[in-house]
This record gives structure tokens, C-alpha cells and sequence, in this order.
């Protein structure tokens, strides 16, 4: 296609608007302009722009990001706008925008998000928050108060230590989110898949082993375990937006700086997003109601107070096996468009 054809002109009038805050789909668009070359931006590149367009106000320095952008990671290549392309017969075929997958709107628009913070050191968080921020992100999960950061923490109650606990589907994911918010772990179901596989659980999740490491340092007569119904957790979608930022983040900014943005954007905004728990497959379920079943009896057996009902460790939730994408890009499209410090 020469560079002055008509769809490259009707291409590049696309371009246009949105950059000017447009939202219409490329296969609905009828507009025609002065063609500024053969290379337009990628499809990917322009349906995610419009995706922004579409989330509120236009916000041009966020369209012209995105439009020049390129996707970390594996994942699908640059593609050629069709109707719009060169004609070529190699390489991928060009596409609708609307067809794009959306993985990888996520996978381009995480990208941008992990340039623009590679461009920002935020100062060390101060002692007081610093223990705060640890507890909520870094330590064991029943150590993390539920309340703030999705996850539980011992309670001392009229002399009486506390071991908190929900059911083990919930602290399974809460876990998983912590982990996700900490380090590199693989995606929700693969994650699962892995302890389901060889039958074992995390250790911070086994009450009646964390009531004995806390009787060994506060006494066995003063520890008690209670079970609790769930309550909210970290959104799961916010969770993998975090968790896939991280993952291209990892290679422009360095471990201490990294650690930073974490510590004072990363982890506060997705801990400011409460959703439900993910859930476990159908399948998987028999492996956790089964490790649940053994938990309760060995807290009967060690003779642990109890408070709340023990068969709340074998409750499922109806929720969800994965997080949803479209939700995931809307976490997203949010952090393009308002940034890391709106909670």
C-alpha cells in the first residue's frame, strides 16, 4: 500500500481522533486525512488508546504513551492495522483492534505503567510505616492484619494470643496475593496447580502449626485458634495488575528501587482494592477439603481453644477460578489514566 493511499489516509484520520479524545471503533470510522506516512501505529497500540479514551475525560499525554509504545514480554508482535496495512506477505496479518486479544492490551498497557515508574524513586518509606507496610505485604500471611491488607495476624485478647483463620480456600488466595505483591510467582491456577499436584498447602497457612511456633513463645495455655467467616481480600484483578507491572518492572529499575516502589505505590494501591477471594477449580476442590478435614482434626487433637466453627476451613466460595480480564484491564486503564497514589 503507497503512503498516500485511502486507507492509509482513513488511517491516519483514526489516529487523529484519538488522539483528540475519539472513541469510535476503527471498524466504524469514515474519517480521511493527509497521510503522514506508511507506518501507522500498531492495532494493539490504538485499540488500547481508545480504551482510555473510553474511561473518562481525554488525556492526551496518556494516548501519545501508549501510541508509541512496544509490549513486554512474550506475546504477540506489533500488528498492522487491516485495511490499513502494507500488503505485505510476510509476517503476522493484520487485524481489527476490536479483535484484539485482551492479554495483550494488559501485557502493553502494564509495560507503560512499568516505564513510567522506572522514572520515579519514591523516598524510604519512614520506620513507623515501614513496620506497617511490612506487615501488610511481607510477612507471614497470618501475621497481616485482614482488615487493611487482606490477610490475618495474631491477636492478643485479655492475656490470650489469637491465631486467626478463614477457610482454606481463602487463605490459600490470600497467600497467593501476598506473594504476588512480594516477589515472582507464577499465575493464580499454575500456582494452585503446583500444590495441588503434590498435596501439601504453604506452611503460613496450617493453624495448628503456627498456634505451636506461638506457644513456644507465649505459652501454650495462652494461645487460642479461631475460624472466621471470609471477609474481603485484595481484588484479585488489581493483584494481577500489580503482578504483571512487577514482572516488566523487574528488568528497568534495580532491586532497591524496585523494593521502593513496591513499598510506597505498588502495594498500597492494590491493598486499597478489596474484592473476593479467588476460588479453586472443581477439580481441585476434593485435594483442599480433604487437607481441610485433617487441619480441624489436629487442632481437636492438640487440644486448642476454639473459636468460630472449624467447618468453615472446608467453605468454598462462588467466586471465581481466574481473575476476570476485562476487569484487569480496567485496573488498567485506571492506572494509565489517574496513577499510583488514588486509593
Amino acid at each position: 500500500m503507497n503512503a498516500d493511499s485511502a486507507g492509509l489516509r482513513r488511517g491516519w484520520a483514526w489516529v487523529a481522533h484519538l488522539r483528540a479524545g475519539g472513541t469510535t471503533p476503527w471498524h466504524e470510522f469514515t474519517g480521511d486525512a493527509a497521510s503522514q506516512g506508511p507506518w501507522l501505529p500498531g492495532a494493539i497500540q490504538l485499540e488500547l488508546a481508545r480504551r482510555v479514551n473510553l474511561a473518562g475525560d481525554p488525556q492526551p499525554d496518556v494516548v501519545e504513551r501508549v501510541l508509541a509504545a512496544s509490549a513486554p514480554g512474550r506475546g504477540l508482535p506489533d500488528l498492522e492495522l487491516i485495511g490499513a496495512d502494507n500488503g505485505s506477505a510476510f509476517g503476522p496479518r493484520p487485524v481489527d483492534p476490536a479483535q484484539v486479544p485482551l492479554k495483550e492490551l494488559i501485557r502493553l498497557g502494564t509495560g507503560v505503567l512499568a516505564e513510567e515508574l522506572a522514572q520515579r524513586d519514591p523516598a524510604p518509606v519512614s520506620t513507623r510505616r515501614r513496620r506497617r507496610a511490612r506487615h501488610h505485604v511481607e510477612g507471614d500471611p497470618l501475621l497481616v492484619h485482614r482488615a487493611v491488607g487482606g490477610l490475618r495476624e495474631p491477636r492478643s485478647e485479655g492475656g490470650r494470643l489469637t491465631v486467626v483463620g478463614t477457610s482454606l480456600e481463602t487463605m490459600l488466595y490470600d497467600v497467593w496475593a501476598m506473594r504476588s505483591l512480594t516477589g515472582a510467582v507464577p499465575a493464580w491456577g499454575r500456582w494452585v496447580r503446583r500444590f495441588a499436584e503434590t498435596n501439601r498447602l504453604p506452611v503460613g497457612i496450617d493453624l495448628p502449626t503456627l498456634a505451636r511456633r506461638w506457644s513456644r513463645q507465649f505459652g501454650r495455655e495462652h494461645v487460642v485458634i479461631s475460624v472466621e467467616e471470609p471477609t474481603s481480600s485484595p481484588a484479585p484483578e488489581a493483584v494481577e495488575a500489580v503482578r504483571h507491572v512487577v514482572t516488566a518492572l523487574r528488568v528497568l529499575v534495580p532491586a532497591d528501587q524496585m523494593h521502593r516502589l513496591r513499598e510506597g505505590l505498588l502495594n498500597p494501591w492494590a491493598l486499597a482494592q478489596p474484592g473476593e477471594a479467588l476460588g479453586v477449580r472443581a477439580i481441585q476442590r476434593p485435594w483442599l477439603e480433604r487437607n481441610a478435614g485433617l487441619m480441624a482434626d489436629r487442632i481437636v487433637a492438640a487440644g486448642y481453644p476454639v473459636h468460630g466453627d472449624l467447618g468453615i476451613l472446608t467453605a468454598f466460595s462462588a467466586s471465581n477460578a481466574a481473575p476476570r480480564p476485562q476487569l484487569v484491564l480496567q485496573s488498567v486503564v485506571t492506572l494509565l489514566r489517574e496513577g499510583w497514589d488514588q486509593r
